[in-house]
């Protein structure tokens, strides 16, 4: 998967993206639960629920700060 994060977090003007190695596994139809470590250390788990339209994220910093964060899952028009 590849990622940019655009903004915010402490970064620079031009953001960030990096592509890294996801581990994806069915919980039910429609959730997953998906994990990936950066390269600077930082590890990510999440639980995509696609039948509620929902999205938890847990955030492990390298310094050991945690995040928990919750938002919504929308799909995309063509």
């Amino acid at each position: 998967m590849t990622f940019t994060i655009l903004a915010g977090a402490g970064l620079e003007e031009n953001g960030y993206s990096e592509t890294v190695t996801i581990r994806m596994m069915e919980i039910r139809p429609q959730v997953y639960l998906v994990s990936w470590k950066e390269q600077k250390g930082t590890t990510v788990s999440q639980v995509q629920d696609y039948e509620h339209g929902l999205l938890y994220t847990n955030i492990t910093l390298p310094s050991g700060d945690f995040y928990n964060l919750q938002g919504t899952l929308k799909p995309v028009l063509q």
